[in-house]
């Protein structure tokens, strides 16, 4: 798992009990039959030893050995380049085109900071951003490394929690997510959560109530209640109300919009 923002982490280890326990080694590769340059390698593992995964890596490539390094430095000043805009709203162009002089004044916090991000960048990395956006991971890694067995353990990373192949124009950019993630400050480290994911959900749910917020479980939403196109509150299927001006709904649109707001409902049916 990856926790993206170290003061969250670090609050929720020491005050709601959540526990993470660092990957090292951070991946382990067997191969069905002994190979390598020399025919007797059994496996790749990488950790976060720069100098023992070249070791590792040169069982199969030197060249791939020598690359992996400038890989993974590329990838760092990528994501160091966009991180601060991920949290970000987006540019929104309207504005910075519109006649209205407040509303391109409005659109100028975030293109400034898309522009910073873009010009911390040179050439070859704006490039390679624009690919890792679009591409398939396996086009990406092809380009860099040669040995099947180094490609086939960093594609893992463009799959996992992606549902996607990584043949599939896009997955790049997952290898950029998972580069984000961070543990202890550690940028792209792996850990296992003592109690399973069900405790980071558990320490978010314990953090959420000491700021007010109220949970409520086996509670069914009957009505999403609204009045002059505001929503107004929510109604339990006991009769319970609880009032609120945001409701953010995790169920499927049809759910949402026909079964939960009776007004589309009654707009759908019309038509």
């Amino acid at each position: 798992m990856h926790l993206k923002s170290r003061a969250c982490h670090n609050g929720l280890v020491s005050k709601y009990g959540l526990k993470v326990y660092l990957r090292n080694p951070s991946s382990y590769t067997p191969l069905i039959e002994p190979g390598g340059l020399d025919g007797k390698a059994k496996s790749l593992t990488l950790s976060r030893n720069p100098e023992e995964n070249a070791k590792q890596i040169a069982q199969f490539s030197v060249k791939d050995a020598e690359r992996y390094s400038e890989y993974e430095s590329q990838l760092e000043r990528i994501v160091n380049a966009i991180e601060p805009i991920i949290d970000s709203a987006p540019a929104f162009l309207p504005q910075l085109t519109s006649s209205s002089l407040r509303e391109q004044i409005k659109s100028l916090p975030a293109v400034t900071k898309l522009f910073r991000s873009i010009q911390s960048l040179d050439g070859k990395d704006i490039e390679a951003f624009y690919e890792l956006m679009t591409a398939p991971t396996t086009k990406i890694l092809d380009k860099w490394f040669e040995s099947e067995p180094l490609k086939a353990t960093l594609a893992t990373d463009s799959v996992i929690g992606a549902m996607m192949s990584p043949k599939t124009p896009g997955s790049g950019y997952v290898l950029l997510h998972h580069v984000m993630g961070e543990i202890d400050g550690m940028k792209g480290a792996w850990g296992y959560v003592e109690g399973g994911m069900g405790a980071v959900s558990q320490a978010i749910a314990n953090c959420a109530q000491d700021f007010g917020a109220s949970i409520f479980t086996n509670k069914p939403v009957k009505q999403i209640f609204t009045h002059e196109d505001s929503v107004k509150k929510v109604i339990l299927e006991d009769g319970t109300e609880i009032e609120a001006k945001v409701v953010l709904s995790n169920a499927t649109p049809k759910v949402t919009f026909l079964d939960l707001l009776p007004e589309v409902r009654k707009y759908a049916d019309k038509t």
